[in-house]
């Protein structure tokens, strides 16, 4: 899929463009600062901003801070998100994951209530994770509509989430790793001025 860039927004600018709108346009207008792009009928504002604003389904990455029997705080970066302790697959008061501080987990954002992410782990693939990588958030976004990923899996055997808070987990033997993250960067920086 190519990137088509349309122009150079701030926030209130209004986009009169017909299509399905997402990340950085709301009820018709910019919230961010940074360029309107398309790819075929959607329309999104990419910006090499660093904070990360929680969106209801958005997938994401985080470290749990506290841990209780009932509940777990998962820092997301520029946030928090609440996930409950029975938010993960069959999960029930007798048998669920004991997560603990420090902990890396994959969830998904149920809803946002005054800047708190309500978390949770239910769909396949979801839950603790072994160790994730910080990758810039608009190189994530970029990642999502872009066929670099599939071209790495030709000739090459792992799984990866892209999680849109910036960070990136792969599940693949050492080297693997190392080459996927390399194209990414690389795909970045190539991408960083077009």
């Amino acid at each position: 899929m190519k990137i088509e860039r349309i122009r150079h927004v701030f926030p209130g600018d209004h986009i009169p463009e017909k299509g399905f709108k997402c990340y950085g346009i709301v009820e018709g207008r910019a919230v961010i600062i940074g360029t309107l792009c398309k790819v075929e009928d959607l329309y999104f504002i990419m910006a090499k901003t660093k904070i990360y604003v929680p969106k209801q389904y958005d997938v994401v990455i985080g470290r749990v801070v506290y841990a209780s029997q009932d509940y777990y705080k998962v820092d997301l970066g520029s946030c928090t998100g609440i996930l409950p302790a029975l938010s993960f697959a069959n999960a029930t008061k007798r048998n669920r994951p004991e997560l603990e501080k420090e902990n890396t987990v994959l969830c998904q954002v149920e809803r946002v209530s005054d800047g708190d992410a309500l978390l949770s782990c239910k769909k396949e693939g979801l839950g603790a994770i072994d160790e994730c990588f910080p990758i810039e958030s608009w190189k994530i976004r970029l990642l999502y509509f872009n066929n670099v990923l599939q071209k790495l899996s030709k000739n090459r055997s792992f799984r990866i989430a892209l999680a849109i808070n910036g960070f990136v987990w792969i599940d693949a033997d050492a080297e693997t790793k190392r080459e996927v993250l390399r194209e990414i960067e690389r795909y970045g920086t190539e991408n960083e001025n077009a």
